[in-house]
């Protein structure tokens, strides 16, 4: 069965972020932190970063993600609803390592988390 690439971003379920990302867009503050980093951009910045990353990982774009875990999320991305994970990593503009990981992708309970690597 192929699927449009509307439906498959509806595969990835609920949306959520852990309270480390909420804090960030709002602050600049990163987790274990003390002020935030002076060369991270706005809150619309941040705002579009995690727009950005949620978006391309729910499209399966590679993103910084290993090759080896690219492979992974690209038979689980093509196989909606076996109860795979997909994980993606994004490393870019200055910004904390944030991953976005999908479990149970296309599935009745999936859910699509938005974290920093260091919240895993």
């Amino acid at each position: 069965m192929i699927f449009s690439p509307s439906v498959r971003v509806l595969h990835g379920g609920t949306l959520v972020m852990t309270s480390g990302i909420s804090n960030w867009i709002s602050t600049g503050l990163a987790p274990y932190a003390d002020e935030p980093d002076p060369l991270t951009l706005g809150l619309e910045f941040r705002r579009h970063h995690i727009a950005v990353a949620v978006t391309s990982h729910l499209n399966c774009d590679q993103l910084d993600t290993s090759d080896e875990d690219h492979a992974l999320n690209l038979h689980v991305y093509n196989n909606p609803g076996c109860g795979g994970r997909l994980v993606s990593s994004i490393v870019r503009n200055n910004c904390p390592p944030i991953f976005v990981i999908t479990d149970d992708w296309g599935g009745e309970h999936a859910v699509t988390t938005v974290l920093f690597k260091s919240e895993y």
